[in-house]
């Protein structure tokens, strides 16, 4: 059964206003805001660890009636290309057995060799324009005593290919190979709303990302030279604490009025 890593992120301030009705709706839009991060883990053999974050951007579109007290939020989250590279230089302590005696000699006790290894993993992000895509159609507004708040927030799916290679330098030879996986979640739509700038524009509040743990976290890469040397490459994500912070960015965000009608 898999672990879910979810992260609920604190709203943004939202102050009450009362809402005019001499417009009956409003469009409110956002185009490649940059609302967070999602990072990776990279390591090789159990220890030592390199970090990188990719940026989560979003275009969304929110459109209020309020005439009929409604929100409609559409648009999707993207990710810029990105190619990471982490560089390890280890060394390993090998033991290297010898052959077997010859009667009357004794046997040679095993002799002890320390090899050096130059690993380096690059991890590609492709360019996805539409991790996830959504729309919730319009859902009512209602004040729930202390703020503005649009009663469903959807949540919707979304899987990030992720392709990677490495390489092992030692003893003179060089191994290479490659591997492949996705990361897979949900992610909720905005749910709180604030007005008190409208209707120049809206803040927008109460999403949250969810993340399982993914296949293969550990292994992606198993190596073992000729002379010995051994390189296991994986691939992680943080522990929610780690994503919350990076990601704190998604807790709000301000989207200005486009068109009224």
């Amino acid at each position: 059964m898999k672990n879910i890593n979810a992260f609920k992120f604190p709203a943004i301030l939202l102050v009450s206003v009362l809402l005019p009705l001499a417009v009956e709706s409003q469009t409110y839009s956002v185009t490649g805001s940059d609302i967070g991060e999602i990072p990776f883990f990279i390591s090789v053999n159990g220890g030592r660890a390199q970090n990188f974050s990719t940026p989560v951007n979003l275009t969304e579109t929110a459109t209020i009636n309020v005439a009929n007290q409604t929100i409609e939020q559409s648009g999707s989250f993207f990710l810029p290309a990105n190619i990471f590279t982490a560089s390890f230089q280890q060394s390993e302590t090998l033991t290297i057995p010898q052959p077997p005696p010859v009667f009357p000699n004794p046997p040679n006790p095993p002799i002890s060799e320390n090899e050096t290894g130059t690993e380096t993993v690059n991890l590609f992000v492709p360019n996805e324009s539409d991790i996830m895509t959504f729309d919730t159609g319009a859902q009512p507004i209602v004040w729930n005593g202390s703020a503005y708040v649009c009663h469903v927030a959807y949540a919707y799916s979304w899987n990030i290919p992720i392709a990677g290679t490495y390489s092992l330098v030692t003893g003179g030879q060089t191994y290479t190979g490659s591997f492949n996986f996705y990361v897979s979640g949900t992610a909720t739509t905005f749910d709180q709303i604030s007005a008190a700038n409208y209707p120049a524009s809206i803040g927008l509040g109460g999403a949250s990302w969810s993340v399982p743990e993914f296949p293969g976290n550990y292994g992606f890469a198993d190596v073992t030279a000729s002379n010995g040397f051994e390189m296991q490459v994986s691939v992680t994500v943080p522990e929610p604490t780690s994503f919350a912070v990076l990601c704190f960015g998604f807790a709000g965000l301000m989207l200005f009025n486009r068109r009224q009608a």
